[in-house]
């Protein structure tokens, strides 16, 4: 009987290790899958893909965005470390002025020290036909409070898009030597809405000292409208500017770069043929790196001729006006014609982006798309050691401390700080210390500058949500 009794217990441990042993691995698989595809990429086409952790210390039940974040290098160009590869999903948003929603307007953010929980935020770009701009709400002006409620660091995000909102103005005093903030007026901004952010925000001639100077301000290495990597729409419209400034004889050309986060490798080169000189068509414009496992990828784009519509300028020298919103294809266009004409910064220190990146998608997972880094861009000596950023020439910052109740000038304005020490620059050859001398003719301005210098900390400036988005050069999928 207990033998019975023994051979049944067996046949039921049999029957529950036989029902808890049930082959689950397709579950498993199936879980694991989308972050799985993303290691594969990566392994593979990854400019730092020896930088990787080890497979045994990933976690592949992450989230793909956090899985992808996991794989990225923090070893590369001198510890610097990726901050340019991201994973895209249609919940992923880029910036203060998109095609999505937006009231139009990008800004710096200030702390005053005597209210430390308050900010204030500088407006310093009004996108054309936007909310704001309908509103009135001009580069320069400073916004204190939206509907009511003083900025913070909880509630600035009110300032991207919403619903229609009451935008309340303010102005900088100082009584008893301390700069005060008084509201001055209150703005209705009517909802955000999808814009269309043209890059080419402003383009003319100037004619000063016997000289023909072109300028043109350039948001955006972008195609068009959509960004499809095939349209053509803005290359031709850039070809048009390009025909007026030729038409117009310029001597020399002021490009305005300081609020391009880049783009498109493709429309770069478009630009870049443009400007070179003429006897230079045909000469590499850049060269492409990939990593060990991909070097038959490299590639050298050359400037062409038939890029430019016949309306090649044929220029010796370039002006560039840079910020540290200034990056990838913008730094392209500066770096890689550098081996073949006179090129002068004015302004601050650029971003330091000097990689290139391509959409990478399945159709297996189609809610993802990754952007990673997978090539180093060279110009043609070889040369891309700028991923540090690069230091101007002159060194003018619009948003220094020292020159906050000093009026923005509209852009393109003669009169607007940057540009005009770059006009000054282009024709005399240097830039005296204009802003010194103005400051000193007026000694109230001067004690409140300095009063503000000391009483207002740097925030952030709302453009950089837009430069992790901009990753690196895009380059077009073949």
């Amino acid at each position: 009987m207990k033998s019975k009794i023994i051979y049944l217990l067996l046949s039921i441990s049999t029957l529950y290790i036989c029902s808890c042993g049930e082959d689950r691995s397709g579950e498993y698989e199936a879980r694991i899958a989308e972050d799985k595809w993303i290691k594969e990429q990566m392994d593979n086409i990854y400019l730092w893909y020896y930088d990787m952790p080890e497979e045994s210390k990933l976690d592949f039940f992450k989230v793909p965005e956090d899985f992808f974040k996991s794989l990225l290098s923090t070893k590369c160009q001198e510890g610097k470390g990726d901050k340019y590869s991201y994973l895209e999903t249609i919940e992923t948003k880029s910036r203060s002025i998109d095609s999505e929603s937006t009231y139009g307007f990008d800004f710096v953010l200030f702390q005053p020290s005597q209210t430390p929980k308050q900010m204030v935020a500088r407006v310093l770009f009004v996108l054309k036909d936007s909310p704001a701009a309908k509103a009135g709400i001009k580069r320069g002006n400073w916004i204190s409070a939206v509907n009511g409620e003083v900025l913070t660091k909880d509630n600035y995000g009110y300032l991207y898009k919403g619903a229609e909102a009451e935008f309340s103005l303010a102005q900088v005093d100082t009584i008893d030597n301390t700069a005060l903030w008084k509201d001055t007026a209150n703005v209705k901004v009517s909802a955000s809405q999808p814009i269309e952010n043209n890059p080419f925000y402003l383009d003319t001639v100037y004619h000063i000292g016997g000289k023909n100077i072109a300028y043109m301000m350039y948001n955006a290495f972008a195609t068009g409208p959509t960004d499809n990597p095939y349209d053509e729409t803005y290359n031709n419209q850039m070809r048009s500017i390009f025909a007026g400034f030729k038409g117009a004889n310029v001597n020399d050309f002021i490009l305005d770069m300081r609020y391009n986060p880049g783009g498109y490798l493709s429309c770069s080169q478009v630009l870049a043929s443009l400007l070179a000189p003429a006897d230079k068509l045909g000469q590499p414009y850049c060269s492409l790196a990939f990593n060990d496992l991909n070097e038959t990828k490299d590639t050298t784009y050359t400037l062409r001729e038939d890029l430019t519509g016949g309306n090649n300028l044929n220029l010796s020298r370039l002006y560039v006006i840079v910020t540290d919103q200034t990056a990838s294809a913008s730094e392209a266009v500066i770096n890689c014609l550098r081996p073949y004409m006179e090129i002068k910064l004015i302004g601050t220190k650029t971003e330091g982006k000097n990689v290139a990146s391509l959409p990478i998608k399945t159709e297996e997972f189609p809610g993802i798309i990754l952007h990673p880094i997978v090539a180093i861009v060279n110009n043609s000596k070889g040369e891309s050691n700028y991923f540090k950023g690069m230091t101007p020439d002159y060194e003018l910052n619009e948003a220094d401390n020292a020159k906050l109740v000093d009026a923005l000038q509209p852009l393109g304005d003669t009169n607007e700080y940057l540009l005009k020490n770059t006009l000054t620059l282009v024709t005399t050859g240097s830039i005296p210390g204009l802003e010194t001398e103005e400051e000193e003719k007026n000694e109230t301005k001067a004690i409140l500058n300095r009063q503000l210098k000391s009483q207002l900390k740097y925030i952030g400036n709302s453009m950089d949500r837009k430069k992790g988005k901009r990753n690196g050069m895009l380059l077009t999928p073949r």
